[in-house]
């Protein structure tokens, strides 16, 4: 049995359809990188997102500590105030100055 010689235009058409087969491979691999390149930037965004997070929330820490110790002080202003205001109490020198060292050491 003898093989059929190809003709012209079957020679075309495998050539056409592996340059199509072609196209499409280059096709669908450009969208497989832009999907994993997306998805590790969504990656890198996320950690970023995760970080700055972490650190809002240890601000928020510092600001209530910060803010519980300002109510502190004041609260012993306004203490001292009425017992000397109020109740005539005299400041004793030596509270004033280990005040002042407590108040420059923090």
């Amino acid at each position: 049995m003898s093989t059929l010689p190809d003709f012209p235009d079957e020679k075309k058409e495998k050539k056409n359809a592996a340059i199509k087969m072609a196209a499409a491979l280059f096709v669908l691999t450009l969208l497989l990188m832009t999907a994993i390149g997306r998805s590790v930037a969504l990656n890198e965004i996320s950690l970023e997102v995760s970080g700055l997070n972490r650190e809002v929330s240890e601000l928020r820490k510092k600001n209530r500590e910060l803010e519980y110790e300002l109510e502190r002080k004041n609260d012993m202003v306004a203490f001292e105030r009425y017992a000397v205001d109020e109740l005539g109490m005299i400041k004793s020198p030596q509270s004033s100055e280990s005040d002042d060292r407590n108040d420059k050491t923090e």
